[in-house]
This record gives C-alpha cells, structure tokens and sequence, in this order.
C-alpha cells in the first residue's frame, strides 16, 4: 500500500512539474514565433545592404584604379612624343610603354592609341587592330563633342583580344587633350570583367540571389550567368530586375536593392533569396527546442530532487540493506521520517547489530581455517631429501673427505634453519634464495658435474616479502624430473626481476621437459617435494588473483616456470 501512495505521490509531482513545463514552452514558442520573421526579415536586409555597399565600394576602387591607369598614359611623355612626331623610334617607345603598363595588372587585355590624325599603335594583332581602330574611331567621332577630356566605360561585351580567348572585357575610353584644350587623340584599355566577377560571384546572399550591374543606358555591364546574355528571354528578366524597386518582395520572396557604382556611373543590382532567412529561422527553432530541453531537464531534476526529499529516509533504509548484502558493517541508518519508518530503521539496527556479531564470529572462523591450510602445505617438506643428504655426507666420510662433509653439513643445516624461518609464515626474498642457494650446493655435492647453476638476483628486491618455501619445490622439481634424466650437463637458472606493479621469480631447467598435452595434465601434480600444485595452492589463499603462475616447455629443451607476485 505504501508503495502504491509513493507511485502516486510521484505522478502527481510529475505531472504538476510536467505541465508547468508544458505551459512555459508553449507560451515561449509562440512568442518567439510571432516575432521571428520581423527579426529575420531585418537582419536579412541589414546584411544585403552592408554586403551591396562594400561591393559597390570595391568595383568604385576598382574603376578609379583603372582611370589613374589609363590618366597615367595619356600624360606618359613617350605618348605625348609620338602624337607630336611620328617616328619609329617614337612609336616603339610608346608601344613599349603601353606593353608595360598592361604588365602591371593581369585583368589589362589590350591597349590602343589613336591620334587624331588617324595614326595608331596597339599590342594586338594587325587584323584586330584594324577592326579596333574603326570602332574607336568610329565611336569618338560619335562622342567627340561630349567626352570633354573625361574617361568613359562601355557595357560588358565578348570579343577576342590580343590572341587571348573569346572572353567577356570592359573597354575604358579616355581623350588625350593639350594644355590649350585640342583634342590630340584618344586611349582605350581593354579589361578582363573576371576582376569584377571574381568577386561578385562570391556574394553571400542566398543560393539563389546574384548582383549584376547596368549603365546609365540599361546594358548589361555585368552579370553572373555571362552566357545568357545572348538570351533574349533572360535580357527581358535583367531589365525586369533591374526597375524593380527597393525593399522586400513578399510574393517572390525576395530582396531588392539598387547601390550607385560613382566612378563608372553604373548601377549595382543585388537580389537575395530568402535562404538566409530560412537558415535563420531553422537556428531560431533549434535554439527554442534547445532550450525546451534545458527547461525539460531543469524541470526533471527538480521534480527528482522533491521527491527525493520526501522519500529520503526509505530509500536511506534500503541503500543500508544493500551494503549489509555487500558485507559491509557500519550501515546502521539514522531514525527519521514518519514514525512507520522510524519504528522499521530501529527494528533494522537491532537486527544489523546481530548480524555483524554473527559476521564476526564467522570471519574469525574462516581466518583460523585459512591459517591452519597454509601452515599445514608448507609442512609438506619431503623427508626423503633428508635421508639423501645424509647417505651423501655417509658416503664422504667413508672416503674421508672431511672438507665436503663440513662444507655439506653447514649447507644442510642453513638450509633447515631457512626453512623454519624462527616459525615465521613470511620470508624476505633474499632468505628465500639463499634457502634455495644451499640447496643447490647439497643437491651439487651429490650429482657432481651433472648439475650446474647460476642464481641472478635483484639488490633492490630483498626486502620483498613472501611466503617461504615456494622457490625451492621448483627447484627441486627441475632436478629430478629434468635434469636427472638426461645424460647431458644440466643447468638450473634462477633470476628475480620486477616491474612497477609486478615481482618475478623465474626458474628455468635445460632438462628433458614436457609434450604440451602432458604439462597440462600433469606439471601440477605432486613431483618430488612439496610439489607445484602445493606452491600454487599456497600463493593463491596468500595474494588472489593478482598471483600467476606461467609454465612453458619444449620436449628434450628446457622448462620454464614463472611466479608473478603483486609488488605490494
């Protein structure tokens, strides 16, 4: 029943909190809503007008640059010698000055001079040049009383120039005029509109808006599908856009706006699709729904923290229940709450308190237990290495080798003497080699040349503590299950290394070794001695899982055993 009022009681919050949300987000997406399209709509306008004026400014920069290149000509003293003299040698300098001023920007194409007598000079080829002339000439004639010394720009149109490709150019006009006001001829420049395109093309105004510019006329002097303006169908568009007027077209859904271009007298058209707009509406809804998330989240832990406080002291009481499953003792819960749960976390002391008196007992049981199995594997010494060692210092006493049996019986009794360890379960690692040491020596003492071995230690790693008796059994079991029954010398090496998290005892034998299907069955067992299923046996109750024993063979080799111990 208390169960069912607690899920009750959470639904209710929940749902309170819930709706309250509900109200905020409905509240807050409508008022958004009603004011998004006025903030995009002004913010897309803001944009296409500030991107039209820098553009307008760069073209206006960009014809006045070509109007001081083209005043720098006509004041060029090679220009003004060969319009007064007409000479070879004049008309090379000026040819050779028209050459180099092209050089000095990659949008120059071509380069004309025309006096006023008729004569010429050009970088094109003669056949352009001829055609050139009569059109400038033509066209100055047409204009001569209007230009007045000023600098003038055709619309945009395509021709070949100076053995280039068909391309789109600009032509720039400028009259040469004598202090006196004569006319005395007339320069034109040729210019590549890629300098214009190049930038305009790169406008971020939509996908689908573009800018073109037209002259005082109406022609086109610029616009970004070039190759439609044979298109008669597109002309009638172009001079459609180009009277249409300031501001947003709600119907094609976009807008115009018209910026002057001062230096060349041409007007600047820029028409934006609504992509931006588009884009910013979808920003405008990812943020609302971002923040419907915020405020979901909010509102969620807050419901989790309200219904955290009234259901503390239960979920306190069963948070205690699990660390008693986990074996943890101090789990007795403060008495709060109603007085149901204050009488039920009493009740809940009184039994932990039992619990861990019974825990107690059963922990000093199982220690004992353990103890006792350790102590009762390292009794397992095997006797009959006693009865050997003796019939061995028998045996030199019977060949008065005096020296042998004080050398052997000192050996024999360090090595007993190690193996007790003043009753001691824990060795230092240097008692436990030198344990194994004297071993050897007795072990040398009986099979003479047949046994050899060398013991590699560690300085650093003396200190380090372990059970005793675990090195020796290996040892013993490399003797008479590997070198004992090969009729070549044996060699037992033993070494100590470590790393940052690891101790490692290595005994190696050159002996007969094991078939792998052989070592997996048997190399366990009990073989001579305390027996390596005895070590590991031992050094499991003693480190856990961080213990390892490794052992690898080859028939008629060697065989290998590794401890590896926790450095702690």
């Amino acid at each position: 029943m208390n169960k069912l009022k607690l899920h009750s009681l959470s639904m209710q919050i929940s749902n309170y909190f819930f709706l309250t949300m509900l109200i905020l987000l409905v509240y807050y997406g409508l008022s958004t809503t009603y004011n998004t399209s006025a903030i995009m709509l002004s913010k897309a306008q803001k944009d296409t007008i500030n991107i039209l004026e820098r553009s307008s400014d760069y073209v206006n920069d960009y014809i006045k640059r070509l109007k001081q290149t083209a005043t720098a000509i006509t004041i060029s003293s090679d220009i003004q010698r060969f319009i007064d003299t007409d000479s070879p040698e004049n008309r090379a300098q000026a040819l050779n000055m028209l050459t180099n001023m092209l050089g000095t920007d990659d949008s120059f194409m071509s380069a004309m001079l025309l006096t006023k007598d008729g004569r010429f000079v050009s970088n094109e080829e003669a056949e352009e040049v001829l055609k050139s002339k009569n059109i400038l000439a033509e066209k100055w004639k047409q204009q001569e009383i209007k230009m007045d010394g000023v600098t003038t720009l055709t619309s945009i149109r395509k021709q070949t120039v100076a053995g280039r490709k068909e391309g789109w150019i600009i032509s720039l006009t400028k009259e040469i005029v004598a202090d006196d006001g004569q006319k005395k001829g007339v320069i034109r420049l040729d210019i590549d509109s890629k300098e214009i395109e190049n930038y305009l093309s790169h406008l971020n105004i939509g996908k689908k808006g573009y800018v073109f510019i037209i002259d005082p006329q109406e022609e086109l002097v610029y616009y970004p599908k070039l190759p439609t303006l044979s298109d008669q169908d597109a002309q009638k568009q172009i001079q459609l856009d180009s009277k249409r007027k300031n501001g947003y077209d709600a119907k094609a859904q976009q807008f115009i706006y018209h910026q002057s271009i001062v230096e060349a007298n041409w007007q600047l058209v820029g028409i934006a699709s609504l992509e931006e707009l588009a884009m910013i509406s979808s920003n405008m809804w990812w943020k609302m729904l971002l923040v419907a998330g915020v405020m979901f989240f909010v509102v969620f832990i807050g419901s989790l923290f309200v219904i955290r406080g009234l259901t503390k002291p239960i979920r306190t009481l069963e948070y205690s229940m699990k660390h008693v499953v986990s074996g943890l003792s101090d789990a007795t819960v403060i008495e709060s709450g109603s007085d149901e749960v204050r009488s039920l976390a009493r009740s809940f002391n009184v039994m932990l308190t039992q619990m861990e008196q019974l825990v107690s007992e059963v922990k000093a049981k199982e220690q004992a237990i353990h103890n006792y199995e350790i102590q009762t594997l390292a009794s397992q010494i095997n006797p009959h290495f006693l009865y050997n060692t003796l019939d061995t210092i028998i045996w030199m006493a019977e060949f008065n080798d005096s020296q042998k049996v004080v050398d052997t019986t000192k050996s024999l009794a360090n090595f007993f003497r190690l193996s007790l360890n003043q009753g001691n379960e824990m060795i230092r690692l240097k008692n436990e080699i030198e344990h194994v040491r004297q071993y050897l020596f007795i072990q040398k003492q009986r099979y003479g040349e047949q046994l050899t071995y060398e013991i590699i230690e560690d300085p650093q790693l003396f200190d380090y503590q372990l059970p005793k008796l675990v090195i020796q059994p290996i040892v013993e079991n490399a003797i008479y299950h590997g070198i004992k029954e090969i009729d070549r010398q044996g060699l037992i090496t033993i070494r100590t290394r470590a790393d940052d998290t690891s101790l490692y005892i290595e005994v190696c034998d050159n002996g007969k070794g094991y078939q792998l299907a052989e070592k997996q069955k048997h190399i366990c067992t009990r073989l001579g001695g305390i027996g390596l299923s005895n070590i590991d046996e031992r050094l499991h109750l003693q480190y856990g899982s961080d213990y390892q024993m490794k052992i690898s063979t080859k028939v008629d080799q060697y065989t290998r055993v590794v401890l590896k111990l926790p450095r702690y």
